[in-house]
């Protein structure tokens, strides 16, 4: 199924185009992340089918807006801004790309003088530090400057062509968006069970003052909770407890937050591109000079995850 699965992005996610079993393979994709007791009500398939196409359609104009690959090469180093910004020397480029786990274990199968198409994620960290500025041509120490770092890179999704890897992207690019729908059901069922044991005291606090006269016998130091605030807090988690789809309609609201979910992806998954001017050491400056130039960056935002570099990348 997931080798099915990853080849969905060779075709188009118009309904008009897309062939009935590739749309069927990615709400079958869909159900079997979520929650595969979702096949358990009757037209889910309906329901998701207009969501699961939205969201193909978004991660494939996301991964359409991926700059063409950057060459990343030692040699390459000072013909590219990225690349002084991205890895501190050329040794640091060859040192961290020769480490990457999924680089490793892709030339065990790959010739390794062939070149390789991947996506470079990173993080980028931001610092304020003291240092030594310049005005009007005359260096001042003690000025504040912010200094930007990269840092944990990853190579995703290797493929010996550019249009490989792209498809490739697509499908994780969907993947992460039923992901952050699978986290939001666990929050909504840890919830629920949060629930149901507040629940479940309350009535048992309830029961018991309805059982017993307290009202003589109680301590003046610790008085007795009260009925109608205990009710009160009983209506409340209710409420909550209905709107979480309860013990017997869960399913249905679990297919209502999947749905939603895949109904407004560019809510949980952004491309934006940004410009950075900086110097070799990183410092962050305000125009384009002989010794700062221009950085360009895409930022990939992912729902509560935060954002990453990200560059396609040749190696």
């Amino acid at each position: 199924m997931l080798r099915f699965f990853q080849s969905l992005f060779g075709h188009p996610a118009d309904p008009a185009c897309c062939p009935a079993e590739v749309l069927q393979a990615a709400i079958e994709r869909t159900v079997d992340v979520a929650d595969p007791s979702l096949r358990a009500l009757g037209g889910y398939k309906r329901r998701l089918r207009p969501a699961v196409l939205r969201s193909m359609n978004h991660v494939a104009s996301l991964v359409t807006e991926l700059t063409p690959p950057l060459v990343c090469r030692p040699d390459r180093y000072d013909a590219d801004p990225r690349l002084r910004a991205f890895f501190i020397s050329p040794d640091h480029l060859i040192q961290t790309l020769s480490r990457d786990a999924n680089l490793i274990a892709y030339r065990r199968n790959a010739p390794t003088s062939a070149p390789t198409t991947a996506l470079l994620v990173m993080e980028q960290r931001r610092r304020r530090v003291m240092g030594v500025g310049q005005m009007q041509e005359v260096l001042q120490p003690g000025v504040a400057q912010t200094t930007v770092s990269f840092s944990a890179h990853r190579l995703l999704e290797l493929a010996p062509e550019e249009t490989q890897t792209r498809h490739q992207l697509q499908s994780r690019g969907f993947d992460q968006l039923l992901g952050l729908a699978l986290a939001r059901l666990t929050l909504a069922a840890s919830l629920r069970d949060e629930l149901e044991q507040q629940t479940r005291l309350l009535q048992a606090k309830i029961g018991l003052l309805q059982r017993s006269n307290w009202g003589f016998g109680s301590s003046a130091a610790t008085p007795p909770p009260d009925l109608e605030e205990l009710e009160s807090d009983l209506e409340a988690i209710e409420t909550v407890y209905a709107g979480l789809g309860g013990s017997t309609d869960y399913l249905a609201r679990n297919l209502e937050i999947v749905t939603e979910m895949l109904e407004q992806p560019e809510q949980h998954l952004q491309l934006q591109a940004t410009t950075l001017v900086m110097d070799r050491m990183g410092i962050l400056r305000r125009q384009v000079e002989n010794d700062a130039w221009e950085v360009p960056l895409q930022v990939l935002h992912i729902g509560e995850e935060g954002e990453r570099v990200v560059a396609l990348v040749e190696v």
